[in-house]
């Protein structure tokens, strides 16, 4: 499946490779709506490029791996600075009661501390470099590497948590809950409206050229999300 996965990822990079974006690091140099619709500058060509290959990947990818998944476990993104932050979320995890397993995940070697896989593994905590499952290196932001750690874990059912996203309540009751047995996918309304490129629309199939269609839609906050392999295999 890891072999299957990386030969089709390979044969369908992205288009451009890399976009050159100022970064916003809060409220006060947050831009406009008007200047929000052009930040993503690419052209056509690469938009159409990016959607043929959206459709090439979701057509490729083998039908759901009834052996390679299974069970119910919790899923979390570390490395850099944010290991120490998952150090105390694995604490609180475990004190309020959480008896799932757990998967620590890092980008690569250079992000795991010395002997604290060793520590953690008694905790019933598996430490997993995304490095040994695909090529990392053209994931520049660390927000790539998250669908890729739910994607790559061993459960079939996954709830995903930012390295810094402390739980104050037992979250295990969550897969037994109506909104997931119902769906297979829970989410968290995010503070704000769609900010996306008009181009997305189009790159998923969902309108037929650059559309406001998502503009009013609510977000989603990716520090939590509780999800369902099986059932969304092909999302």
């Amino acid at each position: 499946m890891r072999k299957t996965l990386q030969t089709i990822y390979d044969a369908h990079p992205p288009q451009p490779l890399n976009l050159d974006l100022k970064t916003f690091s809060s409220l006060e140099d947050f831009p406009p709506l008007e200047a929000i619709k052009t930040h993503t500058k690419i052209s056509l060509a690469d938009a159409q490029a990016t959607r043929n290959s959206h459709v090439e990947v979701t057509k490729k990818l083998e039908a759901y791996p009834k052996d390679l998944y299974s069970g119910q476990g919790i899923v979390i993104l570390a490395g850099g600075r944010y290991t120490g932050f998952a150090t105390t979320g694995l604490g609180m995890l475990r004190e309020i009661g959480s008896k799932l397993p757990i998967e620590l995940w890092v980008k690569d070697q250079s992000e795991e501390r010395e002997g604290w896989c060793a520590e953690l593994a008694r905790e019933g905590v598996a430490c997993r470099r995304l490095s040994d499952y695909m090529d990392t290196e053209l994931l520049n932001h660390g927000y790539q590497l998250k669908i890729s750690t739910i994607l790559f874990s061993s459960f079939e059912q996954v709830l995903f948590l930012d390295a810094d996203n402390v739980p104050i309540v037992n979250p295990d009751i969550i897969f037994t809950s109506k909104s997931f047995t119902e769906t297979g996918a829970v989410m968290w309304p995010d503070y704000w409206t769609h900010t996306g490129t008009p181009y997305l629309p189009y790159v998923v199939g969902l309108s037929d050229g650059p559309s406001e269609l998502l503009r009013d839609d609510q977000t989603v906050e990716s520090g939590q999300l509780v999800w369902d392999k099986r059932r969304h295999w092909k999302v």
